[in-house]
């Protein structure tokens, strides 16, 4: 037991000083972003991209089940010897596992935290431009809205099928970051997503971007893009949604209609901290198709207070602080700050603002 917890400390020592040394030394994680991540990234995609179902889910639920039968089997015995030296061992073991996976995350993942900044955006964003990308959502958002389907509930329903738009999705962020990226996979067990209040997300370990099918056919387009926009090697959230946002854009009416919703949340949040009343002003001007859509993706989940929710929410803040994203769950509505740069370029003549790879 004790080799175990020397093992713990050794792991988690190596796994610390190594996010340390990216976060002080921006440059060492661009060179690992350049030239060790690709290829990385490209042997993993490769690899689980041959299997067309989700590697992540089954093996997460092997590693519970292990969990379960490891603390059965050692309570079991701590009362047959009478003694907690099987707890203890467990325990220590246990502790082996978890400083792995952390060696690991900060092996493969963390250091695409400190890199430089793939995509430059302004820091301050005047009332007036974020009013003004409010109304420019909301027209567009109306304008396509007509010429998309709808289900029985009066909400957009994806035209081509939700398998074609993920293979789509991958085309476009292919497009976008100018390398090749294997399809996203739907995950498996949608309710666990639903009770944890996850759209989607992108798995370092086994290398797949998971889009969760429960979720409603309008964000599907941007949150499978956004995912592959991780899967590229954008760790920031705020730019893995920018990436996500232009890969929308150039993509069918579809995905310009989730891009477009989508921002446009975000910006009406913000909107909504500056100017209460303009924000009230701007929902008129959505048509009633899309007020129905905003109001779904506004909606209250039926379990707000779930344990689970509530538990992944509180990781997912300490998980973006630790990794540098002082925001925390806030930082995904930083995309606003790059499309209103974005637009702000267009308007200069300018291309917009460009998406780095940092792979390259």
């Amino acid at each position: 037991m004790r080799r175990s917890l020397w093992y713990a400390l050794y792991t988690a020592a190596i796994a610390l000083c190594w996010a340390a040394l990216c976060k002080a030394f921006p440059s060492l994680a661009d060179r690992y972003a350049q030239t060790i991540f690709p290829a990385i990234g490209e042997a993993g995609n490769r690899i689980t991209s041959a299997v067309h179902w989700p590697i992540a889910e089954p093996l997460i639920l092997a590693l519970l089940i292990l969990l379960g039968a490891g603390i059965f089997l050692a309570v079991l015995q701590a009362i047959f010897r009478w003694n907690l030296h099987p707890l203890k061992r467990l325990g220590a073991q246990a502790l082996c596992a978890l400083t792995t996976f952390a060696l690991l995350y900060c092996a493969l993942w963390a250091p695409l935290y400190a890199r430089t900044p793939a995509i430059e955006a302004d820091a301050v964003i005047h009332p007036s431009e974020l009013t003004a990308l409010c109304d420019a959502l909301i027209l567009k958002a109306n304008d396509l809205r007509e010429t998309l389907a709808e289900n029985n509930r009066g909400l957009m329903l994806l035209a081509q099928g939700r398998t074609a738009m993920l293979d789509q999705a991958a085309a476009l962020v292919s497009e976008a970051v100018g390398g090749a990226l294997p399809a996203p996979k739907p995950v498996r067990y949608p309710e666990l997503f639903d009770a944890l209040g996850i759209a989607g997300m992108y798995v370092p370990f086994t290398f797949e971007a998971l889009v969760n099918f429960n979720d409603f056919d309008f964000a599907l387009p941007f949150t499978a893009c956004h995912e592959l926009a991780h899967q590229a090697g954008f760790a920031q959230e705020d730019e893995a949604s920018y990436i996500g946002w232009l890969a929308c854009m150039a993509g069918d009416a579809d995905f310009q209609y989730s891009g477009a919703l989508t921002i446009l949340n975000y910006a009406m949040d913000s909107l909504r901290a500056f100017d209460p009343q303009g924000w009230r002003s701007a929902q008129e001007g959505m048509s009633d198709a899309v007020k129905r859509d905003y109001a779904a993706a506004n909606s209250v989940p039926a379990q707000p207070d779930h344990p689970l929710r509530l538990f992944q929410s509180r990781i997912s803040e300490a998980f973006l602080r630790f990794n540098g994203q002082r925001e925390g769950l806030k930082s995904y509505s930083g995309v606003v700050r790059y499309v209103i740069a974005h637009l702000r370029d267009l308007e200069m003549g300018k291309h917009g603002r460009t998406a780095r790879n940092p792979a390259k």
